[in-house]
Formats: C-alpha cells, structure tokens, sequence
C-alpha cells in the first residue's frame, strides 16, 4: 500500500481536520490488522489454547496458583477470558454451541467409528 500524504485545510473549525486524520490513521490501523491475520480468535488459532485453558481453570480450583493472573500467565492464555470461565461467564466454544449441533456425542462416536472401519478399503 502506497503512502499516502493528506492536506488538510481548516473549514469550520478545528474540529473537521482532527476528524479526518483520527478516522484515517483508525482506517489503516484496521487494514495493517487484518493484512496481518490479527483479529482472529486464539482458540482458531491454536489448537491447545482450549486444553491450556482448562488445565488453568484446573489449577485454580486445585490452588496450584493464588491469582488468576498467575495462572494465566502460566498457561499462556487470556487472563480475562480465564476469570470468566472460572466465574462461570464465559463457556469454552464447543460447550456453548452444543445445543445447535446436529448430532450428539453417541452419534459423533458412530460415525467416526465407521469412518475409521471403512477408511483402509
């Protein structure tokens, strides 16, 4: 993306320029983001950050750490989302969306059974 320069000129009042230039550096910002794969959730991300967080909320309940920012900085996770779980706010994704799925456990079970059976045909 090419740099661009801005020539600003006073209008009304003061007020219009500092506009235009809060509203461009905050559109840039949001571009250099996503071109930068920000934005994305850490659990799409990566792949233990579910298993870190439940071994956090574990050793919280079991006292290995005193303070949640200790723990979540132990396990590399989000120290907000941590205290959300652990005050029961905040659900881990595949428990909150359980209610929509399609299939239950018992059958997700069946089919990857089968799968695996007919997979070295």
């Amino acid at each position: 993306m090419p740099k661009q320069s801005f020539k600003y000129t006073r209008v009304a009042s003061t007020r219009h320029w500092q506009t235009r230039a809060f509203n461009t550096i905050t559109r840039r910002r949001v571009q250099s983001l996503a071109m930068a794969g920000q934005g994305q959730r850490a659990s799409t991300r990566d792949p233990e950050y579910e298993t870190r967080m439940e071994l956090a909320v574990k050793d919280l309940a079991d006292g290995t750490y005193r303070t949640i920012k200790a723990a979540a900085k132990a396990h590399k996770v989000a120290r907000q989302t941590l205290s959300d779980r652990v005050k029961g706010i905040h659900k881990a994704r595949h428990q909150a969306y359980k209610h929509s799925q399609l299939l239950n456990e018992a059958q997700e079970n069946v089919v990857n059974e089968w799968l695996v059976q007919n997979s070295g045909k």
